[in-house]
């Protein structure tokens, strides 16, 4: 059997804190953003609702269109 700890003390530190930083990034990063995906019941066209829906339309859930705005989508 490997022994990790052995394997793991020869990495240099500042490897190990260059590892936990960017780990850290990407954590605080995508964990929200996974979230709101996952809040929205893993829709697809979240980001095309939202933007939708702030500028004041109404998302045709049917249709996957935004109604009532001037705008073509």
């Amino acid at each position: 059997m490997i022994n990790i700890n052995h394997m793991i003390d020869k990495i240099p530190p500042a490897w190990k804190r260059a590892f936990i930083v960017i780990f850290l990034a990407c954590v605080i990063l995508l964990a929200p953003s996974f979230f709101l995906w996952a809040a929205s019941g893993f829709e697809q066209d979240f980001f095309q609702i939202d933007s939708c829906l702030d500028s004041g339309g109404a998302w045709d859930k049917e249709n996957r269109t935004c109604i009532g705005l001037n705008r073509p989508d």
